[in-house]
């Protein structure tokens, strides 16, 4: 009897992240990327400075400055070969580069010395798998890209959604901590509404992954924050928070921080096959990880199933999977489903299946599993909020003056990555008038959380028309 084989791909409809996170991909920017690396000696491990990094087949390239370091501005997306060479050194070359637009590819050379002369070139080629180390970049520059502080959105096709919950663990503590009671702002913005619900607290995350903290900027708030930050988190701390102090026009800080780094135990497969995933009418090209054909007989495939529990399977395109970190606290789901109209009923239709198992099964012998390869750095304003007078009895002429947030993820063969940072600036305005900001465009966002049982990530596409600075 013949066997069918069954191939199971993460891509196309929606992804949930019981980190959490929801996304659906790609995600579109500009028009190019960049290259960086450093070049060294592979014995000493010095630094070469004066080796020269060209792409095959072009006259794009770059020389290494003093530390051993290049960089390769404005390259067209593409998969390259990319060399180095020096003289005295075996010219070295690596393949299958990918560079993607709005993306740094990292690609780093260690060179021989050339200590007989050949009678022609040597080359040592490498089949790289190369580390993107992603920009930070603004959402207005993303066309697609939308950061939500709630889950009442609805789901478009073909767009996508980002949400972390470190702007709701700020709003809060701005709220009980410093208003002591729901943030009231002029026009009453859906969001602020939302955010007022508290959906999501600081009971959903363990202590030790987040700070949240809020107060009177002065030199000694900023000195105790950045000083619990560095002892909770040490080399994972953010950038130092610095704020001009202003003692005629006094603001209020609040602010909050969450680090996840969920580690597989078993490093799955850099898949070379990319994705084709689709959405609307487009079809593009996905660098994947996972388990490229699964065999029983294979030691390393036996100790990756362990890291993978199949929840629910209909067909291949209706399916759950969870993925298991080395954290016990921590879940990662990833769901390809047909979405209900709005993020929160879809993630509620997920984790009901999740929690009910009812069907559960392993990986078996012949099947694929190819998940998306997903690493960016957004900084995101909510303007919505920004400029709007605070209403609440006692808080004349205060109004919030900033409202913005950074989110950094990463997953891949190694685990899932979170870094998200939130600060909301309240000021007191100068002569108790209060500043205006005029936002011609209208943009929603909406701040929810399904039942406030894990903190949340999720990723979502709308239109870039909603930056003001």
């Amino acid at each position: 009897m013949h066997e069918v084989k069954k191939t199971t791909y993460v891509g196309g409809y929606i992804f949930v992240f019981f980190l959490s996170v929801l996304l659906v991909l790609p995600v579109f920017g500009g028009t190019t990327g960049k290259i960086k690396g450093v070049v060294v000696d592979k014995k000493t491990g010095e630094p070469l400075p004066v080796a020269h990094v060209i792409i095959e087949g072009t006259t794009i390239g770059a020389a290494t400055n003093l530390d051993g370091e290049y960089y390769i501005f404005n390259t067209p997306p593409g998969t390259y070969t990319v060399k180095a060479s020096m003289l005295g050194y075996i010219l070295v070359k690596k393949v299958n580069v990918k560079v993607l637009i709005d993306m740094t590819t990292t690609i780093n050379f260690e060179m021989e010395r050339d200590l007989l002369p050949p009678l022609r070139p040597r080359v040592f080629a490498v089949d790289t798998v190369e580390e993107i180390e992603p920009e930070e970049i603004e959402s207005t520059e993303l066309k697609w890209t939308v950061i939500t502080p709630h889950m009442e959105e609805s789901i478009v096709p073909g767009k996508n959604l980002i949400y972390c919950s470190t702007f709701q663990l700020a709003w809060n503590m701005l709220q009980d901590e410093i208003i002591k009671d729901k943030v009231l702002l002029e026009g009453d913005p859906d969001m602020a509404r939302l955010l007022n619900k508290q959906l999501s607290t600081k009971n959903d995350i363990s202590k030790d992954c987040y700070v949240a903290m809020a107060g009177e900027i002065t030199e000694e708030f900023l000195e105790q924050l950045n000083k619990t930050l560095r002892e909770k988190f040490g080399d994972q701390a953010p950038t130092e928070v610095v704020s001009e102090i202003n003692p005629e026009m006094p603001q209020i800080l609040s602010y909050a921080y969450l680090y996840k780094n969920l580690k597989f135990e078993h490093q799955f497969e850099h898949l070379k096959e990319p994705i084709c995933f689709k959405s609307e009418d487009a079809v593009t090209k996905i660098r994947a990880f996972g388990i490229d054909e699964y065999s029983a007989y294979n030691r390393e495939h036996k100790a990756l199933s362990k890291q993978i529990s199949i929840i629910d399977y209909i067909d291949d395109d209706n399916f759950i999977i969870e993925l298991m970190s080395e954290s016990e606290n921590d879940e990662i789901i990833l769901a390809k489903i047909k979405p209900e109209p709005t993020l929160l009923q879809t993630i509620q239709t997920v984790s009901k299946k999740v929690l009910e198992k009812n069907n559960i099964s392993s990986i078996k012998q012949d099947e694929t599993l190819r998940i998306p390869r997903l690493d960016f750095n957004i900084r995101h304003s909510f303007d919505e909020l920004i400029g709007k007078e605070v209403k609440n009895k006692g808080w004349d002429g205060w109004y919030i003056e900033k409202a913005v947030q950074w989110t950094r993820f990463k997953l891949n063969e190694k685990g899932a990555l979170l870094k998200s940072e939130a600060k909301i600036v309240v000021a007191a305005a100068n002569g108790g008038e209060p500043r205006e900001f005029v936002f011609d465009k209208p943009f929603l966002i909406y701040l929810k959380q399904k039942n406030g049982k894990y903190p949340y990530f999720a990723m979502w596409v709308d239109n870039p028309g909603l930056l003001l600075k």
